[in-house]
């Protein structure tokens, strides 16, 4: 299985010619991406999620509006053959891991569509449903879902407003998905969301995610949070599903764990 080198479902554009590195350039970065990123990016997220909190806001209301904002920077680019490529590497994994057309599907933070496409068109009709909580991005992923042939009635999806994924009902899936999105949740709305899911796994179907086990707990900048393995894998357990690692397929510390529900006896 092919190495995926990004965990992240961002719109890949050339980058910018950097300048010379230097110690003091090194220095003033410190251990973030950029100077810029350090000294105004970063004070800047924090400051409008301060105010977020400050108003009653949650981490979601945040972090939907940073989706919604992201979603309209990005319109042009989803046209772009990017949008395909990436989801097909993803779609891989899925398959390598058991998908049939026959299961029900559910996408845990679907965005903009970029791996439904592909699993759409695999399954049978209204086996797909997504969930997401930027009514933006899904909007956009539909759009983008009907250029590409993904016609409005093979799929479902559903906007979601937090962890306890009330929107589902009493439905179950075979195949739960989620990439780059647990990895975006704090620590008690991991747990809210573990809890919430284990009614939705039918028996005998798998639940695979994604989390940056850093060897700790903590958080890189505002939207990036570490949980070490055996944090989550106690977590999983303690929502009564039963926790395994699959074979590495993303670089750095991200991992990708599958959740079954436990046999009796």
């Amino acid at each position: 299985m092919s190495q995926v080198s990004s965990p992240g479902n961002a719109v890949h554009r050339p980058k910018k010619k950097q300048p010379p590195d230097n110690a003091l350039r090194r220095l003033l970065r410190g251990r973030h991406n950029s100077i810029r990123y350090r000294f105004i990016t970063r004070p800047r997220e924090w400051l409008e999620y301060a105010l977020f909190r400050i108003t009653g806001g949650t981490w979601i209301d945040y972090y939907t509006k940073r989706l919604d904002r992201a979603a309209a920077r990005s319109k042009e680019d989803l046209g772009r053959q990017e949008y395909v490529v990436q989801g097909e590497e993803h779609f891989a994994i899925i398959k390598a891991n058991g998908l049939k057309p026959n299961d029900r599907f559910l996408d845990y933070g679907c965005g903009i569509l970029r791996v439904g496409i592909h699993v759409i068109r695999y399954l049978e009709p209204k086996h797909y449903t997504g969930v997401e909580i930027s009514k933006d991005r899904l909007a956009r992923g539909r759009e983008m879902a009907a250029q590409h042939g993904v016609a409005d009635d093979r799929y479902q999806t559903l906007i979601v407003h937090d962890c306890h994924l009330k929107e589902l009902g009493d439905q179950q899936f075979d195949f739960i998905w989620a990439w780059s999105v647990v990895n975006h949740m704090p620590n008690r709305d991991v747990q809210d969301m573990l809890a919430a899911m284990r009614k939705h796994l039918a028996p005998g179907g798998q639940f695979i995610f994604m989390f940056n086990d850093g060897g700790r707990s903590g958080r890189i900048g505002i939207k990036d949070f570490l949980v070490p393995r055996a944090t989550m894998q106690k977590w999983c357990e303690d929502a009564g599903f039963a926790f395994s690692l699959l074979p590495d397929v993303i670089q750095d510390t991200y991992r990708l764990a599958r959740l079954t529900i436990p046999s009796r006896g």
